[in-house]
């Protein structure tokens, strides 16, 4: 399965983004020079992560007939925008750190929730990708 994004720049810090039939406003809080109209990058990947999360658990919750349902997500991380805004080689510009605490609504007991989370957390595509080293290119278009 392959996705494609495009982008164009409406505003100094702002894109509008379009994939498939979406239309996705990416902006920065105002004290990163933004005009706080829409969700930054990262508040955009803290919420891919959720929702990676709930199709995972979706799915296998289904395919292994558990009754799990209502999940909620509270996901949170951590950056030193210094990594990002300095020349510095020594501060990392990416997340730190990131923590998710699932509630969920269900019939079944802990230790068959604790291991449909365990699943879940090792199937999920974001998560594979936050953890491990993805190839990135990033170049001029010719």
């Amino acid at each position: 399965m392959d996705y494609q994004v495009t982008a164009k720049q409406t505003a100094p810090m702002q894109i509008e983004a379009q994939t498939r039939n979406f239309t996705m406003k990416i902006d920065e809080r105002e004290e990163m020079r933004g005009d706080n109209e829409a969700p930054n990058p990262i508040e955009y990947q803290l919420a891919s992560l959720a929702g990676c999360l709930n199709v995972v658990g979706t799915y296998i919750a289904q395919r292994e007939q558990l009754d799990i349902r209502n999940k909620e997500f509270n996901v949170e991380a951590e950056i030193d925008p210094e990594g990002f805004k300095s020349n510095s080689n020594n501060i990392k510009p990416g997340l730190k750190e990131v923590t998710v605490k699932v509630d969920v609504q269900t019939t079944e007991e802990k230790p068959t929730v604790e291991e449909w989370l365990r699943k879940v957390e090792q199937q999920c595509p974001i998560t594979d990708t936050l953890r491990s080293e993805t190839s990135v290119e990033v170049g001029l278009t010719e």
